[in-house]
Parts: structure tokens; sequence; C-alpha cells
């Protein structure tokens, strides 16, 4: 199985704090993205698709063909304009087969791969996202389930409030998901194709995980994944 990781983000919301693309930021003395090279690692992922776009370049740069993190790394780049979560996952369609892993380039969840891919593998779905519960959820949305675990919804950033259970950015999706995007446009997989598929009748599956979810993507929460990855020890 491969993983395909999106890092094609501008990160306007880190501007002045950094033009580095967030998935090379620093975080505890390492680019952001060796964490999720070494979480793919620990549950056997060795063929890794990066999805580049904004200053795209520096990251292929910086890990070239991944022989240096231990994984074999393939580039998708949005060439002539970024097209969104959903749009860059559709244009990496070449180089997948099946059943796919997705992260988001921002964002860490400390999961058990296995586990994941068990819970998808029993349920005839379409795709599983993983989620997580936070204290505030009207920064990231928040999932509708069924008593099943079933996503039944999706409420937005400026709906959400107080504690909920939100996207944490991986998702097990198989490669059918894909034909719902349309090819060459920009498109959100938080905002268009995730709530499409259930419209359309697709069944989404949430796996919900009590383990630390972080994200970078404002510079408090840039200084939150600091203290997180210190704490825990790790060093470059």
């Amino acid at each position: 199985m491969k993983a395909v990781i999106l890092t094609g983000g501008l990160g306007t919301r880190l501007r002045g704090l950094t033009e580095t693309p967030k998935a090379l930021l620093e975080i505890a003395g390492r680019p952001f993205l060796e964490y999720q090279f070494r979480l793919l690692a620990r549950f056997g992922f060795r063929e890794i698709v990066l999805c580049i776009g904004y200053k795209g370049e520096s990251i292929r740069d910086r890990f070239g063909d991944g022989s240096k993190v231990g994984a074999t790394l393939l580039y998708s780049c949005e060439e002539d304009q970024l097209l969104g979560t959903g749009g860059a996952l559709k244009k990496a369609e070449e180089y997948v087969s099946d059943r796919f892993l997705v992260l988001n380039g921002d964002s860490y969840l400390e999961l058990d791969l296995d586990k994941l891919k068990a819970f998808h593998a029993s349920r005839t779905v379409l795709g599983t996202i993983a989620a997580s519960t936070v204290e505030d959820a009207k920064d990231y949305g928040s999932l509708q389930l069924e008593k099943d675990g079933m996503i039944a919804g999706f409420v937005e950033k400026s709906r959400s409030s107080g504690k909920g259970i939100v996207n944490a950015g991986v998702y097990l999706l198989e490669k059918e998901f894909l034909d719902l995007i349309p090819p060459g446009r920009v498109c959100s997989l938080e905002r268009e194709a995730f709530p499409q598929a259930i419209t359309k009748g697709n069944r989404l599956s949430a796996f919900v995980s009590s383990n630390p979810f972080i994200d970078i993507g404002t510079p408090e929460r840039y200084a939150q994944a600091q203290r997180f990855f210190k704490d825990r020890g790790f060093s470059p």
C-alpha cells in the first residue's frame, strides 16, 4: 500500500514566521515531514508520494529519492496552479492503485496504522477518516457521526464550537474515491469531495482516536508542536 502526503498548501497563516513550505518547518530540530516519514516507516510504508506545490522544489531538494529517510519518494507536482487538497490528490492518481493512505503534511496524529487498516477492511466503505476529539472544534470543523461510526455529515469551521470530533488529516481511501474529483480543477477534500461522497450515497466511516493530534497551521499551534515533540524526547 502506498502513502500520499499532501504538502502543497500556501501556509498563509504562518507568513511572517516563515516562507518555507509548512512540511519543512523545523520542529524540535527536524523538518516536520520527517515525523510523518517516521510514522509511516513504523508500519511498513516504504513508497510515499509527495504532492508538492508551493515552493515544492525545496521539498524535493531536501529529500530527493528518499534514500536518506529509508523510503522511495515519488513526486506529483502542481505545476501551473495550486489545486487544493482534492485536486492535488486527483493529480497523483497515476501513482496509486487500489487502497491507499493519505496524510496531511501539516498535521500529525499518533495513530496505529495497522488498526486503521483493519478497521477500514472490516467495513464496506469508500473511505475512512481518522478523527480526534478536541476541546474546541471551531478551527477545524467537526464530523457528525451515526451510532455505528459512519459519517453522517460535516460541520464547517465557522459553525463548529465547543468540544467536537474533528478530521485529523489521515485517510484510508479506495481508489474509486478519486472518481468523485474532477481532474484539473481546484477541489477541497474537506469542503467538497468528502461531503459530496456522502451526498451521492457513498459510505465513509470515522476511526476515532484519543491519541494526541497536532497541527501546525497557525503560529500558536506551531509553538505547541515544538513543545509536543520536545517533551517526547525527539531530537535531530
